[in-house]
């Protein structure tokens, strides 16, 4: 879609120059991917990206500008329900955090959601190919084609014949920090977050769930006593609460449960290098489809490169690891400020 290849060569092109020009100055400890699922019918409603323990410093911010672009082919069915995905879509977010307090922190993320055919069909038909993985019958299907449709019981419960693009559901945050390094270098953090998503999508174009989501959860972290490198644990884990919203609303569980545990290791102050696991329990029921009623397992690798103290630029790609749960693939990068 020349809409998506627009975005992403104009937000590629600088970061380039960056990564030619800027200097690797030494910066803080390793931060999580911020990353969630990426699966069309769940990422609308208000389930947190993983954030870690750190908040933004007593009257000062930070902004961070996340894209994650994601491919999703599936193409299922039993004797109630049809279901066929195949699409790509780019998330863009842009989330805000500044310090009130010496351990308080608030902040806003605004997401910007583009859906359509998108381009990368090609190249994961040929990464298939080359490592012997199973197609899922994407090669009997025409490339880069948008076409999501749902149906139970021989009616459309969801559907998405063209492509859409619009602002996503707002969500409001705030931490607290319960627990602090202070100083020492293998003391725990624990932070204590919450986030509210308000229904200012559309749910009709997927770029928004209709309901109003709480989310309460606990961020930790600790350095590990390992030798060669610097070597650091994150753990998450929570739960999300849902009104009723316009996305399959009477198949819609009111709670989920999630959770993220990762490790990371800097080899040198400006540079990291991550491992990332991402669950989450069903958000819909009264199906016996993978990709509506089953638990959702995603791991992420990739690495951050600390620009300056201020600026750091991470990349990582994201796989499932339960079939047909999420998108095949998908490309998360993100660039942070600190003021």
């Amino acid at each position: 879609m020349s809409g998506i290849r627009k975005v992403m060569k104009g937000f590629f092109a600088p970061w380039l120059v960056l990564l030619c020009l800027a200097p690797p100055l030494s910066a803080g400890g390793a931060d999580p991917f911020h990353t969630k699922t990426r699966h069309p019918l769940i990422t609308v409603f208000g389930l947190p990206e993983t954030q870690g323990p750190s908040i933004a410093n007593e009257g000062h911010a930070d902004i961070r500008l996340n894209f994650d672009l994601a491919n999703t082919y599936i193409r299922d069915a039993n004797l109630r329900e049809r279901l066929m995905i195949d699409m790509e879509g780019l998330y863009v977010t842009l989330s805000g955090r500044y310090g009130i307090a010496r351990q308080i922190e608030i902040g806003a993320d605004l997401p910007l959601v583009i859906l359509g055919g998108g381009f990368l069909d090609g190249l994961i038909e040929d990464f298939h190919t080359t490592f012997g993985f199973p197609d899922g019958g994407r090669k009997s299907d025409p490339r880069n084609r948008l076409l999501f449709r749902y149906q139970r019981n021989g009616l459309v419960r969801s559907a998405l014949d063209g492509s859409s693009s619009g602002i996503g559901d707002i969500r409001l945050a705030g931490a607290w920090q319960i627990v602090s390094s202070s100083g020492h270098p293998l003391q725990p953090r624990l932070t204590l977050r919450t986030s509210l998503k308000l229904p200012t999508g559309n749910a009709r174009s997927l770029t928004g769930s209709g309901s109003m989501d709480l989310a309460f959860w606990l961020s930790a972290d600790t350095a590990l006593p390992i030798p060669s490198g610097r070597w650091r644990a994150y753990l998450e884990g929570g739960a999300l609460f849902m009104t009723r919203g316009n996305i399959l609303p009477d198949q819609q569980r009111p709670v989920v449960g999630f959770g993220t545990l990762g490790l990371a290791m800097s080899p040198a102050s400006w540079i990291d290098f991550k491992a990332q696991i991402n669950a989450h329990t069903p958000f819909f029921s009264k199906s016996d489809l993978n990709f509506l009623n089953a638990s959702c397992v995603q791991f992420t690798f990739g690495g951050s490169w600390h620009l300056s103290e201020r600026i750091t630029l991470t990349v990582g790609i994201m796989e499932d690891l339960t079939v047909e749960t999420s998108p095949d693939a998908v490309i998360h990068s993100g660039l942070q400020y600190k003021f």
